[in-house]
């Protein structure tokens, strides 16, 4: 479903006890596009006043391609600094002299199938988008973006 419109039609026909049932949010919308749907108006308001004001927490999970460095806290911040891409839009990049501040708390939770499995928890809001989630370089005692590919 490509639109938020079409996307509340759905949930409202396989949900049909939430008559109220809007749209908040689109969350991430180049790279998951998770729609945020509120089953109420006062859900609606509330969730909408908690993006107005910055106060909503983001939780991602990340697989990471490369194994886990040993020599890498399991525990940790990815500090950049990110500027458009103007040559890859929508994508940004690393630039710590014009850059906007992306931090992002991260933690190994585990592996999957050999791969490491990050908590993401941003900061700033913008940068695990732009990071595409996935493909960390662990290096010098930190992770830094290695690729921006997506899996």
């Amino acid at each position: 479903i490509d639109s938020p419109l079409s996307a509340i039609t759905a949930a409202k026909h396989q949900f049909p006890q939430f008559s109220e049932l809007t749209a908040v949010h689109r969350l991430d919308m180049d790279t998951s596009g998770l729609l945020l749907l509120a089953k109420t108006r006062q859900a609606q308001r509330h969730l909408q006043q908690q993006f107005a004001s910055h106060t909503i927490e983001k939780t991602y999970v990340a697989l990471l391609e490369q194994p886990w460095n040993q020599d890498t806290p399991t525990v940790g911040t990815i500090n950049l600094s990110l500027i458009a891409d103007i040559l890859d839009r929508p994508r940004q990049k690393a630039d710590n002299e014009h850059g906007k501040p992306a931090i992002t708390h991260y933690q190994l939770i585990g592996t999957t199938s050999g791969h490491p499995r990050l908590l993401l928890r941003p900061v700033t809001g913008h940068q695990v988008v732009e990071h595409r989630l996935i493909d960390f370089q662990q290096a010098d005692g930190g992770l830094e973006i290695a690729d921006e590919r997506g899996l």
